[in-house]
């Protein structure tokens, strides 16, 4: 559910979107956060009748939270038109979907840094290798790059097959490494725009857990400059 919301969130602050679709994303939006409030009342009751007395309830507290957080982001981007919107885009790749990588997102501009956001970001469907994160941001006044650091300190590798950051009118594509840090593999496939992922950490789940390797950091920085 918390999955289906990020994506709900992500299609209707898309700076690109038509207007035309935004009535029906707005309904899948608040479809998904009544199931996830739902949710959050049958957890808090199983916590009751089956942990009487133990405390705190994580589950549920982390589920409210994540619904505070994009109640936040409604608010704030309802009230920016789509020129004043820009989105973070990092398609990503699960190797496992039992491992537990923890990502951490910074972008570095001429505005200094910004922490995007950071966690066990898992696809919709876990079946699925492939998925997308997105984070909105104001849309940018200048033509100067931008640096995205991507860091994985969890158990597993996560892979990235590229970013982007998009506007109404423009976007800011990869164009160079800027460096790595710690157990990169094939950071050269975030040169180019297609699935093939670069990896951050370890790709064998049980043996990273198994050495206690959490915390330890992977991490790429990547430059990114304004194309029309």
């Amino acid at each position: 559910l918390r999955s289906r919301l990020r994506l709900a969130a992500a299609e209707l602050f898309h700076p690109r979107t038509a207007s035309i679709l935004r009535p029906a994303m707005e309904q899948e939006w608040d479809h998904v956060r009544s199931e996830m409030a739902a949710m959050v009342g049958v957890l808090e009751d199983q916590w009751r009748r089956w942990r009487p007395g133990i405390g705190p309830n994580h589950a549920a507290a982390q589920m409210r939270d994540e619904i505070d957080k994009v109640d936040a982001l409604q608010k704030q981007w309802k009230s920016v038109g789509p020129d004043q919107r820009g989105l973070v885009v990092l398609r990503l790749f699960l190797h496992e979907r039992h491992s537990s990588p923890r990502l951490r997102v910074t972008l570095i501009g001429p505005e200094g840094e910004k922490l995007l956001g950071e966690g066990n970001v898992k696809p919709v469907m876990l079946n699925h290798s492939h998925y997308t994160w997105c984070y909105p941001i104001a849309a940018m006044k200048d033509d100067q790059p931008r640096t995205i650091r991507i860091e994985n300190t969890g158990y597993g590798g996560q892979g990235v097959c590229y970013a982007s950051i998009l506007t109404a009118d423009a976007a800011w594509r990869v164009a160079g490494l800027v460096g790595v840090e710690g157990q990169v593999r094939d950071a050269h496939h975030l040169l180019r725009d297609d699935a093939f992922p670069c990896t951050l950490g370890e790709l064998d789940t049980h043996s990273s857990y198994m050495r206690a390797t959490y915390g330890q950091c992977s991490a790429v920085e990547l430059r990114l400059e304004k194309q029309a």
